[in-house]
């Protein structure tokens, strides 16, 4: 699918078409316009809500998981979070 706004920096990338794909966090309402109009259903953050602050409502628009991956230099166990990080 191809959204009709052009994204400067917001870009999803097709891993398997439109089955998966990757990209940045969804900062902007303008962000979550743009994955429903690529038909994206639900959104895994991999970062923690301090390193990529996602809109609030993210869960009323898409299946929403979070698993916060440690830093490189850390060696810990990933920790699952499900929702919001509050």
């Amino acid at each position: 699918m191809v959204a009709s706004t052009p994204q400067r920096r917001f870009k999803l990338s097709w891993v398997l078409i439109d089955e998966l794909a990757v990209g940045p966090a969804p900062k902007a309402e303008r962000h979550l316009d743009y994955l429903e109009a690529e038909g994206v259903k639900a959104v895994l953050s991999l970062s923690s809500q301090n390193e990529a602050p996602l809109p609030e409502h993210i869960e009323q628009h898409f299946q929403f998981r979070r698993l916060i991956l440690s830093k490189p230099s850390r060696r810990q166990t990933p920790m699952i979070k499900h929702g919001s990080d509050s």
